[in-house]
């Protein structure tokens, strides 16, 4: 697993995972995801799966558990996951986690005054 946090504008963080996302992956995933959450400037992140390639359900859960326990030390954090994997996409659905299926169609959350 490859784990990326990418600087993309002021405000907003973006949490790229590549490969697989699976149980092994689990605790940098959770590190990664409270880094990006506790700098004071970010109110909006978005976790891009886009090129996960594997998913298993401790993995799926980890990241779940991550965004929960953000949003529950950060209440105006809004978090987005980008998953074309409609498999994967389900179970973060399952789990209340926003998603979009591809990048292009978050544009109005990460930047809603130019989206129109």
């Amino acid at each position: 697993m490859i784990l990326r946090d990418i600087p993309i504008a002021a405000g907003m963080a973006l949490l790229k995972i590549e490969g697989e996302l699976d149980f092994a992956g689990a605790p940098a995933v959770r590190s990664a995801l409270a880094k990006a959450a506790d700098h004071d400037a970010v109110a909006r992140m978005v976790i891009d799966l886009g090129d996960v390639t594997a998913a298993d359900d401790r993995g799926v859960a980890s990241l779940a558990a991550a965004v929960r326990q953000a949003l529950a030390r950060h209440p105006a954090l809004r978090v987005i996951a980008v998953a074309p994997d409609s498999s994967l996409a389900g179970a973060l659905s399952k789990a209340k986690i926003p998603v979009y299926g591809r990048g292009a169609d978050a544009f109005r959350f990460v930047d809603p005054e130019q989206a129109a």
